[in-house]
């Protein structure tokens, strides 16, 4: 975390939650099992606010807060954003794909650069 300040319970938070993904075999953790570990190891702040300091400062975990669906999620695994976007280079622009969206899902794509979110 460099050299500023950070609240113990913030420190102490950080390793539980990553302990709990790591135990439970998550890359991402809920929102409310998130909440409920940050109230476990003290935290009196604005969950937030913590993560967001988390995320931005001491990048130890990703939360976007600002965008729908994935403010509901607190990515512990970094390798999940770069799994993530394989898939939705191989879905999107591979027109061999199988696997890969319905052509409505593409031209939505395409026209707006708007994925379907069950690609995530």
């Amino acid at each position: 975390f460099g050299s500023q300040d950070i609240p113990a319970p913030w420190l102490v938070f950080d390793f539980v939650l990553h302990k709990f993904a790591e135990l439970k075999k998550l890359r991402k953790v809920g929102k409310s099992n998130t909440e409920e570990i940050a109230h476990i190891c003290g935290i009196t702040e604005d969950i937030n606010v913590v993560l967001d300091y988390l995320h931005y400062e001491a990048g130890t975990l990703l939360y976007y807060s600002d965008i729908p669906g994935l403010n509901e999620y607190v990515i512990t695994d970094f390798q999940l954003i770069f799994d993530s976007i394989s898939k939705i280079i191989i879905q999107y622009f591979d027109d061999n794909s199988k696997d890969g969206p319905h052509l409505a899902d593409k031209n939505l794509f395409k026209q707006k650069g708007q994925i379907n979110a069950l690609v995530l």
